[in-house]
C-alpha cells in the first residue's frame, strides 16, 4: 500500500512539474512582438518579399535587429506577416558551430526538445500557442528556427480551405 501511495505521489509530482516547466516555456511572439500584432504599427520593419503560401505572408526584416541568440550568429531574421498581422519568424544560420549553439540557447528557453529521428537535425518544442521547429541541413549548412503562431496557423488553414471549396465549387 505505502509502494503504491509512493508511486502515485510521484507520478503526480512529474505531472505537476512538467505542468509548470510547460508553463514557464509559453512564448506569444518574438523579441517582445506578440503574435497578431498589425504590422502597420512597426514602423522599423521592411518589406523584403513574400512567400505565395496562403494568399501571401509578407516578409520583413527588422532594423536594428541583433543578429545573433546566444553564442550564435545569424545570417537573417524574417518577420511574416500574414493579412497584416504578425505571424511568424524565420531565423537563418550557416554552419554546424552556429547550428548547434542556436540548439544550445533554445533548449535553455524552451526545454528538452522533441527528436523524432535521432540521426536527423530537426527538433521540436511542445507549446500550446507557438509552433517551433529548428533543423539543419547538413548539405547546405544552413540551420533554421521556425517560430509560428498556432492560432494564426488555424485561420490560415481555414483560408486555404475556403479556397479550395470555391475552387472545387466554380472550377470544374
Amino acid at each position: 500500500m505505502k509502494r503504491i501511495l509512493l508511486i502515485v505521489l510521484l507520478v503526480a509530482s512529474a505531472i505537476a512539474f512538467q505542468t509548470v516547466a510547460f508553463a514557464e516555456t509559453e512564448i506569444d511572439g518574438f523579441r517582445g512582438i506578440k503574435w497578431g500584432t498589425d504590422i502597420s504599427k512597426m514602423k522599423e520593419f521592411t518589406k523584403v518579399g513574400v512567400d505565395p503560401s496562403f494568399g501571401g505572408i509578407d516578409k520583413y526584416t527588422k532594423s536594428g535587429d541583433s543578429m545573433s541568440i546566444g553564442a550564435a550568429s545569424l545570417d537573417s531574421i524574417q518577420y511574416g506577416c500574414w493579412h497584416g498581422k504578425f505571424s511568424s519568424v524565420s531565423i537563418k544560420t550557416s554552419g554546424y558551430s552556429n547550428f548547434h549553439a542556436l540548439l544550445d540557447t533554445s533548449k535553455e528557453k524552451f526545454g528538452a526538445p522533441f527528436q523524432a529521428n535521432k540521426y536527423i537535425e530537426k527538433y521540436f518544442w511542445p507549446n500550446s500557442g507557438t509552433a517551433l521547429m529548428l533543423d539543419y541541413n547538413k548539405f547546405s549548412q544552413v540551420g533554421s528556427l521556425f517560430m509560428g503562431s498556432k492560432a494564426i496557423s488555424v485561420e490560415q488553414t481555414e483560408f486555404s480551405r475556403a479556397k479550395a471549396r470555391e475552387g472545387a465549387n466554380k472550377g470544374f
